[in-house]
């Protein structure tokens, strides 16, 4: 009787060990079908970070831009200044102008009522 609980455990332990294989096969399996979207598009992700690596090196190799910072004035622009000036420049000849004519009134106002 002794020999067949030997013989039981040495088959039972065989079959668990079989069942644990193909456990560990189906985990592995279902581990890989999961990782399968990343694992074929990992190419092209590490294509994709190793391209913009490359670009900032590339930009921080190239150095600080040197040249002008500022658009020049396009001809509407230069236009609406040179016409806000004359405007200015008409308008205090004008004041100038009303100054010189009224300005004696009041002199006048005070002559008249000393």
């Amino acid at each position: 009787m002794v020999w067949g609980q030997i013989a039981g455990a040495v088959i039972g332990g065989v079959m668990a060990n079989k069942a644990a294989k193909k456990q560990a096969n189906a985990q592995n399996y279902a581990t890989e079908m999961q990782m399968r979207g990343y694992t074929d598009a990992r190419p092209y992700i590490q294509d994709m970070y190793k391209g913009g690596t490359d670009a900032l090196k590339a930009k921080l190799d190239a150095g600080y831009y040197g040249g002008p910072t500022y658009a020049g004035l396009n001809d509407m622009q230069t236009n609406a200044l040179d016409g806000q000036y004359n405007f200015g420049n008409t308008a205090v000849g004008a004041g100038q102008d009303f100054m010189k004519t009224a300005g004696g009134f009041g002199n006048n106002y005070a002559n008249l009522y000393n």
